[in-house]
């Protein structure tokens, strides 16, 4: 079994809940770092735009808290 690299975190915890990063920038290193069911999980499956353009900013900023509260394991 092999054991996936743990995603480094891209911002700081306060970071994506301010004007920068952008929702879509968010919803991308999700989708680049996630398996499909964490993104199932959190509603965020689909193409990015539109991804961005459902999910608000606060749902974005949970999914990415949870990355990494889950030690990077992104199946969950």
């Amino acid at each position: 079994m092999t054991v996936a690299a743990v995603p480094r975190q891209a911002w700081t915890t306060e970071q994506p809940r301010s004007k920068q990063p952008l929702e879509k920038d968010i919803a991308k290193f999700l989708q680049g770092h996630s398996s499909d069911l964490f993104l199932a999980k959190h509603k965020l499956l689909g193409n990015i735009k539109n991804v961005a353009k459902t999910a608000n900013k606060d749902r974005l900023v949970t999914a990415y808290n949870h990355l990494f509260e889950s030690n990077g394991i992104s199946g969950y």
